[in-house]
């Protein structure tokens, strides 16, 4: 240490005595929270310089934020450090110690390996002959280069300060930048919601990582929304999401929801409590659709809220999607249910039939491994397996006895018309293969164009096996209903030729 230093410097030793006085005694509960403080790393070999650096810094404050001191007393732990501690703002750098460049180690670490530009290296250095100040600018990305002897209670003051202004700078900007990408990454995700829960959780989620929410939030709706401007007293109030102490006491947050409610005026602007909350509303049109309330939050900035108004955009447009959705997927099920229904009227002991094979395609599909709405999508597709009846001649289809060749030949062709009929729309799609494949054997000998192994229709092989089950264990006009003992023995030698194996497994787990 250097011993040429005057009273108004920091390295001295009355400094050192008076900060080990101050710190007699001193516990972590007289500490104000980690969070709320700027994290300062002080890499030197000299206990003393530790000390003093934070007695001459000892009421330093920037932006209501005191300092959190961070000691490594070489480079190899002021390394092991940063595996640990997070949003450390300033490094105060000693370039000798264990070795003539341990400094440098550590700079090239936090550079280099953790690509952290983000930390203000300050270097400090007794010996600036072992690190010339224009060789350490030249090849090393500090921010600033001091000699000890330089570092009086002012100076030092001022090079925090500066230090912290450039930090808080580059971490806004960076968290401007993620929070940008963040918006334009997740927002597409939005327009994959087919359902209004998925969709209001999304919109919260998405709002909540934005402005690095607190303790708690909660997104609300009422019953078919409501027209702008919302009554004051609404009570009607469904909660899609929530998070936090929200999910535990609902009807307290429902009433505070409608407790700030009462305080706005226009609630089309955002507005921010004092008490750090915040309650945004998303529209759809002059329709309010949603509410979401936030407790625990930090003001956001400008530049937040200029996101938060295209996150809420988005949303809204979101939502139309999802009711034209809605619309679609209402008109493609109402035009199936019809299709099924004329079937029915067709060939009616096939009503009850279709319903059957309906929930059997269904759970082996999701046995098989199809998702709940893959599942649900090709139990409704196989409705329509035999909608090419509609096409056979009365004296074939309500034919008692046995069909000779020639009516079977054209009874096969069922499977052909159904195609046609269902090509005519491509939400049919599924049905359309269902509808040509159901008959198509596992070894090539079904009909109508032998397809062999999956070659078939994942979606065929199923209905197959299910319509004859279900055609088996039930009485139709040319034959008795066979016992079930029966048709499972059936299904098992048939196992390989008429049906996949795979599916005849999955099949006899599912009805055991």
């Amino acid at each position: 240490m250097d011993k040429n230093i005057n009273d108004e410097l920091l390295f001295s030793d009355d400094a050192i005595s008076q900060e080990r006085e101050e710190n007699k005694g001193k516990t972590e509960e007289q500490t104000i929270s980690n969070n709320l403080k700027w994290k300062i790393l002080i890499v030197d070999d000299e206990i003393d310089v530790h000390n003093v650096t934070k007695l001459a810094l000892r009421n330093f404050s920037y932006e209501s934020k005191e300092l959190e001191y961070i000691s490594a007393y070489c480079a190899k732990e002021a390394i092991s450090i940063f595996k640990d501690e997070k949003n450390i703002a300033i490094v105060l750098l000693d370039v000798v110690m264990e070795t003539d460049e341990a400094g440098f180690e550590v700079a090239n670490f936090i550079r280099k390996d953790l690509k952290n530009h983000s930390i203000r290296i300050i270097l400090r250095t007794g010996q600036p002959g072992a690190a010339p100040e224009r060789y350490v600018i030249d090849n090393y990305d500090i921010n600033d280069y001091k000699e000890k002897t330089e570092l009086t209670s002012k100076k030092l003051y001022t090079v925090i300060r500066t230090g912290l202004k450039a930090y808080k700078d580059i971490i806004s900007l960076e968290n401007n930048k993620k929070a940008l990408e963040y918006i334009l990454r997740s927002a597409p995700t939005l327009y994959e919601a087919r359902s209004l829960n998925l969709f209001f959780e999304g919109v919260l989620m998405m709002v909540t990582n934005l402005i690095r929410m607190g303790s708690s939030s909660i997104i609300a709706t009422v019953d078919s929304f409501v027209s702008y401007p919302i009554p004051k007293n609404f009570k009607d109030m469904n909660i899609f999401a929530c998070t936090g102490e929200c999910k535990n006491n609902q009807s307290f947050f429902k009433a505070k929801i409608i407790k700030y409610i009462s305080k706005i005026d226009k609630i089309k602007e955002t507005k921010i409590f004092d008490d750090g909350t915040m309650l945004l509303p998303i529209f759809y049109g002059d329709k309010l659709i949603a509410l979401i309330y936030l407790e625990g939050v930090n003001e956001p900035s400008e530049y937040d809220f200029k996101l938060l108004d295209i996150l809420a955009s988005e949303a809204s447009v979101a939502l139309q999607n999802i009711n034209l959705f809605t619309q679609l997927t209402e008109e493609h099920d109402g035009a199936m249910g019809m299709l099924a229904l004329a079937s029915e009227y067709k060939d009616e002991v096939t009503g009850s039939h279709i319903k059957r094979v309906k929930k059997m395609v269904e759970m082996v599909a999701l046995e098989y491994g199809f998702s709940q709405k893959e599942a649900r999508e090709m139990g409704e597709a196989s409705t329509l397996h035999d909608i090419g009846k509609i096409g056979i001649a009365d004296n074939i289809l309500k034919k008692p006895g046995k069909l000779d060749k020639e009516e079977f030949t054209s009874m096969q062709l069922h499977t052909i018309k159904g195609k046609e009929i269902l090509d005519t729309h491509s939400h049919f799609e599924l049905a359309s293969q269902i509808a040509l494949t159901h008959h198509e054997h596992y070894d090539g000998n079904g009909y109508p164009n032998g397809l062999k192994g999956e070659e078939i229709p994942i979606c065929g092989r199923i209905t197959a096996l299910v319509d004859v089950y279900d055609a088996l264990t039930h009485q139709r006009p040319y034959k008795k209903a066979w016992a079930k003992e029966d048709v499972i023995e059936y299904i098992k030698q048939h196992s390989g030729t008429q049906f996949d194996p795979k599916i005849v497994d999955i099949f006899l787990k599912v009805i055991a």
